[in-house]
């Protein structure tokens, strides 16, 4: 089953084409690593996947009701706090099972 299609996918950021014709499927039961250098456009992809960008050309068909976790990589968080309580708590119940 089709959890993730990507049809001709081309993005563009700042004015510079990151990838033009890319095309991917990711099935139930796949696992998949995303690397790459720096500013190849590895998290404009996963931005473009989670709807935040909108792609220069092509298609993302996701699977209705599919959940997408995304953790950005800058976080902004309330003054005052470490990151170190932030993680924690967004743990919530899970924090006692440790």
């Amino acid at each position: 089953m089709s959890l993730l299609r990507i049809n001709n996918l081309t993005m563009e950021f700042g004015g510079q084409r990151l990838m033009t014709g890319l095309n991917a499927e990711l099935n139930a039961g796949d696992h998949i690593g995303l690397v790459g250098p720096n500013g190849t456009g590895k998290t404009t992809l996963l931005r473009v996947i989670m709807r935040e960008l909108e792609p220069a050309g092509g298609h993302i068909a996701v699977l209705p009701g599919l959940r997408i976790g995304y953790l950005p990589q800058q976080v902004d968080y309330p003054a005052g706090m470490t990151a170190r309580e932030v993680v924690s708590g967004g743990l919530g119940a899970l924090q006692g099972l440790a």
